[in-house]
This record gives C-alpha cells, structure tokens and sequence, in this order.
C-alpha cells in the first residue's frame, strides 16, 4: 500500500466501500473499529488519500460490511467504470492533476462556455 496523502485519486474499489459502510450503517471509527485500524485509515481510503488496502484487511472489511469475496469485489468496480456519468468521470480526472495542469484544464472548460 502506497502513501498518496499529498495526491487525492478516488477509486471505484474506494467508493463501493464507502457505500458499502453507509449501507450497513457504520460510521468510520465503528468500521476502523471492528478491523483494528483508526476512522482516519477508513477515511483516507474512502477519500482517496490511501490506497484501497488488498489481502486480508479488505477481505475483514468486506465481511464487517456483509460483501462479497475480494475477487467479484474487483469485477464489480470494474463494472462501476461504465456506470459513471461524464462528469463524475471529468470530476475525478481532474482530481488527478497538478496544480499547473488544472489551471489549464480550467482554461480550456472557460473556454469551451463562451
């Protein structure tokens, strides 16, 4: 698992799981709670500040959250991609960019409204 905490790029695997929680109800400390890990580790990860972790401790989150095994876990966020609409797909390009290469992308949008 990477350290991203200065970049923010949320995943499908991130927003299933932060669904996921929601559904069941949880908040993030009672999820953190129930697999050994802090609310800011579940908050960092459902913000896309960490990676979605793999191996064991997202199979424990899938079972506090009732869900599937980690492989239809993957295929469902695969699947995710092409249920999101263009501008959730932009908002999250964006969200990728530096700062130099967002002011061009604004640029280019202010541009695209004239």
């Amino acid at each position: 698992m990477s350290d991203r905490t200065n970049r923010v790029f949320l995943t499908n695997e991130a927003r299933i799981l932060k669904h996921m929680r929601l559904a069941k109800g949880y908040s993030m400390r009672r999820a953190g709670d129930l697999i050994g890990r802090s609310d800011s580790y579940i908050s960092q990860i459902e913000n896309g500040r960490m990676d979605v972790p793999e191996g064991e401790i997202l199979q424990r989150l899938l079972d506090i959250y009732d869900g599937p095994k980690i492989k239809s876990f993957k295929e469902r966020a695969r699947l995710l991609k092409c249920q999101m609409t263009l501008q959730e797909e932009l908002s999250d390009l964006i969200k990728r960019l530096s700062d130099e290469k967002a002011i061009t992308a604004l640029n280019v949008v202010k541009g695209l409204l004239t």
